[in-house]
């Protein structure tokens, strides 16, 4: 929101609606957006943006589950996986 050149707006909070409910319910979380926050997001978005221009694809997560992975697998040939750790 601070980016937009439309508009003079200053992002502060961000709200998030689950789709999913737990124990009967949806939930909803409200976070504040912190300096630390936006730049994690800013180098997320040019890593992402540096690896579409180079037509980086094919590294996946190494789920088994994972329908990108199995995507990739069956239809390419070299794939550059990571292991999947058990936090991700």
């Amino acid at each position: 929101m601070d980016n937009e050149k439309y508009n003079n707006w200053n992002a502060v909070s961000s709200e998030f609606d689950f789709v999913e409910p737990v124990k009967n319910e949806y939930k909803t979380e409200k976070i504040i957006i912190t300096q630390e926050d936006i730049t994690i997001v800013l180098g997320q978005i040019t890593d992402t943006w540096q690896k579409i221009q180079n037509h980086e694809f094919s590294k996946g997560c190494g789920k088994e589950d994972c329908h990108w992975c199995n995507f990739v697998k069956e239809n390419h040939k070299h794939v550059i996986f990571h292991e999947a750790s058990e936090e991700e």
